[in-house]
């Protein structure tokens, strides 16, 4: 719970961070032109220093929107919207400076630049909050995933299985863990290179994924090692699973120039003592089952509790 909370807040700072920045500067620029009209006469040096900070403001925020040019959309919106409000600003202090009288046709400009500097930058705005969604599902993604397999990573798997676990003995459900190894991998990259074992890694992993259910939770655990965590399952449905997977395994096809590749994989697994156990102790049970299924042959699968 405590990490689901933690991304939720990563989420709203990275979406909200700059919006709130931006919608500062934009308010700065708004009481400047309050000040224009609430400052007594008399105090004109007043609203020559607010603008002239303004402008400032408004030419350091330009700068650091340098900081997302890899998004060009959102970079020449919010760009292009503090420069038009730029551009207003200095107008109005030309025309403060120089009198109205000398220059009519800058205060229709004046109010057009205002209006389009406001809609471009709420623009930038509402186009940033979406993109930076984009962005941090893409980033959430990478740091939860296998960069290979695609599957889930040791982290992310023990996370949702810590769940799974306190779900198991909340409801008094059943829960089970099975341990694959794919045989005669280091042979397989020996034979035929390590470009041919990562298509193995990659094929196995899709495959399982298509056959495992919904609920059930695969990982890459290391190397040619992989995890299921397979919920509400006792002993004889966690063996038919892992039967399941060994025999499609066998029909596994990976071809590596002219060869055709065909594998296999050995099974450990285990199910929950709820008054006892541990995922590290699930998993460690379902790895001296694996070993056992290796000295059996390899290609099968041992269960215990």
């Amino acid at each position: 719970m405590k990490t689901i909370l933690s991304d939720g807040w990563k989420k709203l700072v990275l979406k909200y961070k700059l919006p709130v920045l931006l919608c500062l500067v934009a308010a700065c620029y708004v009481v400047s032109m309050l000040l224009t009209l609430t400052i007594p006469a008399g105090f004109d040096y007043l609203h020559l220093v607010s603008r002239l900070g303004v402008a400032v403001l408004l030419l350091i925020t330009i700068f650091v929107l340098q900081k997302i040019r890899q998004s060009p959309g959102v970079y020449f919106l919010l760009t292009s919207g503090f420069g038009s409000l730029f551009l207003a600003l200095s107008a109005e202090i030309f025309t403060e400076w120089q009198g109205a009288v000398s220059a009519p046709f800058i205060v229709p400009a004046v109010d057009l630049l205002q209006l389009l500097g406001f809609a471009l930058v709420i623009a930038g705005i509402y186009q940033w909050i979406t993109y930076s969604d984009q962005v941090y599902d893409r980033l959430n993604k990478l740091a939860i995933t296998d960069s290979l397999t695609g599957l889930l990573n040791r982290r992310a798997f023990l996370e949702r299985a810590e769940l799974e676990l306190e779900r198991s003995r909340r409801h008094k459900r059943e829960l089970a863990i099975i341990m694959i190894d794919i045989d005669h991998f280091k042979s397989i990259n020996d034979s035929f290179g390590h470009v041919c074992g990562d298509a193995v890694l990659k094929k196995f992993s899709s495959e399982a994924t298509a056959i495992l259910r919904k609920t059930d939770i695969i990982t890459r655990w290391g190397g040619e090692e992989f995890l299921v965590l397979v919920p509400e399952s006792g002993k004889d449905k966690c063996e038919a699973v892992a039967e399941k997977l060994r025999a499609h395994t066998e029909k596994i096809s990976i071809v590596a120039g002219k060869a055709d590749i065909s594998i296999t994989i050995s099974l450990g697994a285990t199910v929950l003592v709820p008054e006892s156990d541990s995922i590290d102790t699930m998993i460690a049970r379902a790895d001296a089952q694996l070993y056992e299924a290796k000295r059996s042959g390899k290609n099968c699968v041992r269960i215990k509790i």
